[in-house]
């Protein structure tokens, strides 16, 4: 809807002159206000979409929020589970080492003793068998220790 447009300089001098002025003015003011009428309305509207969509960018960032921080605590609790099983881990090496450990020196000791009861024995049971089994044996070394033990008795 274009509007008229006057010039000034015009003079109106004749009353059908000023009735037609008015009526064009007046128009012109029905079309304005539609116009202010309808950019009011639009402006409500895009207030209205705009609180919507900054409401759900709202609800949307307090959704990811809430889901990081569920996260955050999912990977707080896989982070001490972790840490729970490599410290289990440690203490199981720990104990196999010390186990280890022990029981190589149980197998020390009892291959010395061994040893010394071989090197006794030889010299007053030379009568006795072969070896039946390995020196390495242990089992065939404990007999062979509890032989000289009981020689002992």
């Amino acid at each position: 809807d274009a509007l008229p447009i006057f010039n000034e300089s015009e003079e109106y001098q004749d009353p059908k002159d000023i009735i037609k002025r008015f009526e064009m003015l007046d128009d012109n003011k029905r079309i304005l206000q539609r116009r202010k009428t309808q950019l009011e309305e639009d402006l409500a509207r895009n207030q209205s979409q705009l609180q919507s969509k900054t409401g759900t960018n709202k609800s949307d960032t307090l959704q990811i929020d809430n889901n990081r921080s569920e996260a955050q605590g999912q990977l707080e609790k896989i982070q001490q589970d972790i840490k729970n099983k490599q410290d289990m881990l440690e203490s199981t090496v720990a104990h196999r080492t010390e186990t280890t450990k022990t029981i190589g020196q149980v197998r020390m000791a009892c291959q010395n003793l061994y040893d010394r009861c071989t090197q006794w024995n030889s010299e007053y049971n030379r009568t006795r068998s072969q070896k039946e089994a390995s020196s390495t044996d242990v089992i065939h070394q404990l007999t062979v220790i509890g032989d000289c033990l009981g020689d002992y008795t």
